[in-house]
């Protein structure tokens, strides 16, 4: 398996168009910005091909701006994720028991999205802004996002939870690898006690599923049943 970091505006563009006519809380603060400098108009009430237009003319522009230092990035990101990619890849497949399902994935390096996941799909994406080194546990985390949505729609799919549940189980089991498991916090040597489990994110309502399940994980006799008394977990105590 390999991850490829590459440059991709149109799905910068589909990813924006999907957030912002969605309402996503992660695009408040780029929505803020663009209304501050007027070139966005309100979003409720425009009409699709205006603001793919937009869209368009505003990723341009900000790529001629940013182009060197988005392939810079590019560039760092893969030498750094290099050092780890066969090691991450194996270790992720010893300790779930699950093979990945593509043999290559793909990581955008994006204008604006601090990370995005995969609902099993091979394509993530990460901001260009960060350290080529710390970067890599939550880059882990979006690729283990897409490993788990694999191993529950082949293996578990009879269990008939929500999309949010499955999504929720999905955070949970990559915190669960990142932060958990010492042969990946090898990978990320640096990271502080905190970050390796963190209670501190966007996403709040998961919080008391997180303090249960990480008591199952570290109990767990074999990665099946992880999952299956994970998901009587979701199943006990709703949002």
């Amino acid at each position: 398996m390999k991850l490829k970091f590459i440059i991709d505006l149109d799905y910068e563009k589909v990813m924006l168009l999907h957030f912002l006519r969605n309402d996503q809380p992660r695009m408040k603060p780029l929505i803020d910005d663009w209304l501050a400098r007027g070139i966005l108009p309100n979003i409720k009430v425009i009409k699709t091909s205006r603001l793919e237009k937009i869209l368009d003319e505003l990723i341009a522009g900000d790529f001629l701006i940013l182009k060197k230092y988005l392939v810079s990035t590019q560039k760092s990101y893969q030498s750094h994720w290099d050092e780890i990619n066969n090691t991450f890849f194996c270790t992720t497949e010893k300790i779930t028991g699950f093979s990945w399902k593509h043999p290559k994935y793909e990581c955008v390096v994006s204008l604006y999205h601090v990370g995005i996941s995969n609902w099993g799909g091979p394509k993530i994406a990460r901001i260009w802004k960060e350290n080529p080194f710390t970067m890599r546990k939550i880059t882990a985390h979006e690729l283990l996002i897409s490993h788990f949505f694999t191993i529950f729609n082949s293996h578990y799919i009879y269990f008939k939870i929500s999309d949010r549940e499955k999504w929720s189980l999905a955070e949970i089991f990559s915190w669960c690898l990142t932060g958990l498991e010492a042969d990946m916090i090898k990978l990320w040597p640096w990271i502080m006690v905190h970050e390796k489990y963190p209670l501190n994110h966007n996403y709040p309502q998961l919080i008391n599923w997180q303090k249960k399940i990480k008591n199952i994980y570290l109990k767990k006799q074999d990665f099946e049943s992880f999952i299956e008394d994970s998901i009587r977990i979701i199943r006990k105590y709703p949002y």
